[in-house]
């Protein structure tokens, strides 16, 4: 049968018997601080380098946790306590300055040389702007040119548009004055080419629909839409997958 050991909350600290250094912490519950400071050093990734180090030259063994003082305050308490024992025992072997903080905290020359290493030849900023441009990038056409543009931002840059009002544009927010659609709906220069100004004028609609039970194509939502009698924006509606209303005609994008 298993007993359950009680936590102390408390102020600790560390001792190393060989250089007489000492590291001041603070935690709920000394016996799982123990066992996790253990695991760490075990795995030679512990975040403080100092207390690394003296368990790499000296062994287990060298090192001794004591209870300062039990606090049951809390963890205010605590970190008012352990910045007290802080200031006035000036512990070696704490990196920190500051209770339950990074603040002040100085990179010993031993990490920096692994950072270097580590990111030597890399360009993290460049690698998270290209990736985001692939997740955020939509290619925008322009229905009178046939010219592509990468991105929303580069068609409105060539179009003198603000950014945000060509986004409300071709996403028919507001009217669209431009000629400037996303070209995932499936427009192709060839097309464009063929089809009428006025087709143009309603390019937003200008996506080709198609009857499975009858095999009629038709030029865009508007022309499906007065065919079967239905009203254009719901037509719109239930042709588009992520809408919640349910598609009752036989109609769906070609």
């Amino acid at each position: 049968m298993s007993r359950k050991i009680n936590k102390v909350p408390c102020v600790y600290q560390i001792i190393s018997k060989s250089t007489n250094q000492i590291y001041i912490g603070g935690c709920e519950d000394f016996v799982g601080r123990i066992a996790c400071h253990l695991w760490y050093l075990r795995k030679n990734i512990h975040a403080n380098y100092l207390i690394q180090e003296c368990f790499d030259k000296y062994g287990i063994d060298d090192l001794v946790f004591e209870i300062i003082e039990e606090v049951n305050g809390g963890k205010k308490e605590r970190k008012i306590r352990e910045q007290y024992y802080i200031d006035t025992l000036n512990p070696e072997l704490n990196i920190c300055r500051h209770s339950y903080s990074t603040k002040g905290r100085v990179t010993s020359e031993i990490v920096k040389q692994k950072l270097r290493i580590a990111h030597k030849g890399y360009k993290p900023c460049e690698l998270a702007r290209i990736n985001s441009l692939k997740k955020t990038a939509k290619l925008v056409l322009n229905l009178e040119t046939g010219i592509y543009y990468d991105s929303i931002k580069e068609a409105a840059k060539a179009h003198n548009i603000e950014k945000s009002r060509l986004v409300k544009m071709i996403s028919n927010v507001i009217r669209n004055k431009t000629d400037l659609v996303l070209a995932h709906i499936g427009y192709k220069v060839e097309y464009i080419k063929k089809i009428s100004p006025d087709y143009i004028r309603v390019a937003h609609n200008c996506i080709n629909v198609i009857n499975l039970e009858t095999g009629i194509f038709y030029n865009c939502i508007k022309d499906a839409a007065i065919a079967h009698n239905i009203n254009t924006g719901s037509l719109r509606s239930m042709l588009n997958p992520k809408a919640r209303i349910k598609n009752k005609t036989s109609l769906i994008y070609a």
